[in-house]
């Protein structure tokens, strides 16, 4: 399989998101608040529970991942240093595990990595791409949500903090 060059993928993945994320002034406004949240209100599983409800007014960073990606592995501590220095302010992430066994593995996974914030178990449709997430190509993938709900940035890949914070500034800023 011939890798796409990452200046390429993430123009790629721009392009794809432009109508997702509002940019074209002939698509009908975004849906916000609930319509985002609502996909995530799977299973959750470790020792931080997780509604759709917990994450109303709070900016929400939505991480898909899963237990055997070593690149979603390698971004916890970056997430772990956003949460420290943002969730004061309202932050919230919340990890979605897309394993195919769901919580037969994210439940143990959870209780080992103890990421301080909710593991959830995507269902068949959340995997399926039937949601407003859309179909998952790559992992991780991420999407952050502003207080309104509504996608402030998404990426594939790991980013590093400094790369985040200030979509995360700005998903904060929202009313």
């Amino acid at each position: 399989m011939r890798r796409v060059p990452t200046f390429k993928r993430q123009a790629l993945i721009a392009l794809a998101l432009l109508p997702v994320l509002g940019a074209c002034a002939h698509t009908p406004p975004m849906p916000g608040g609930r319509a985002w949240l609502w996909p995530l209100g799977a299973q959750s599983v470790g020792e931080v529970d997780w509604s759709p409800e917990a994450g109303e007014g709070k900016a929400v960073l939505v991480q898909f991942m899963a237990t055997w990606c070593l690149p979603c592995l390698q971004q916890q501590p970056a997430l772990e240093e956003l949460r420290a220095r943002f969730e004061p302010q309202g932050l919230q992430i919340v990890w979605v595990g897309m394993d195919l066994e769901g919580a037969l593995v994210l439940e143990p996974f959870a209780e080992r990595a103890q990421p301080g914030w909710p593991v959830l178990v995507a269902d068949q449709a959340l995997r399926d791409g039937q949601s407003l997430y859309g179909r998952v190509m790559e992992l991780p993938q991420t999407v952050l949500l502003g207080r309104d709900g509504r996608p402030v940035g998404a990426w594939y890949g790991v980013a590093s903090p400094a790369r985040i914070a200030p979509l995360v500034q700005k998903a904060l800023a929202q009313d």
